[in-house]
């Protein structure tokens, strides 16, 4: 059966109006509203609230957005530097005793950067490897 625009038409509306009906009931007996006191008037030395150009939240919104991207490339260079750490473990029976041993080894192709200001921190005890600030 080929099927025809109009079905389609027809499904389309009956999805709309039936996700259109409210079905909330309205409050039999709702308390009397009380009524709102009026805004406080700004006093006349209050200083005027000093709005942003647009271009500052712009530039708040990149500089955010660079940041996020930092962190995320960090925290996957860390996921992967764990994970070539337990794949030699797991293929060699032991920890690796260096993060340089995991480029020799060819677990992973060459050893990332740290991240500006911070320096790798691998323990070969537990085979955990952090960022830690420089010293």
């Amino acid at each position: 059966m080929k099927p025809r625009p109009w079905m389609f038409a027809v499904v389309a509306g009956a999805v709309v109006l039936t996700g259109c009906v409210d079905k909330r009931k309205p409050a039999e007996s709702a308390p009397p509203a009380r009524p709102q006191p009026a805004p406080a008037q700004p006093s006349p030395a209050a200083k005027p609230v000093e709005k942003k150009p647009a271009d500052a939240s712009f530039g708040g919104y990149v500089q955010n957005l660079s940041n996020s991207e930092k962190t995320a490339a960090r925290t996957a260079d860390l996921a992967a530097l764990n994970k070539a750490v337990q794949q030699f473990g797991a293929l060699e029976g032991r920890l690796p005793q260096g993060l340089d041993e995991l480029v020799t080894k060819k677990y992973i192709p060459v050893l990332p950067a740290a991240p500006r200001g911070q320096r790798l921190v691998y323990d070969p005890g537990t085979g955990v490897v952090s960022v830690a600030p420089l010293p």
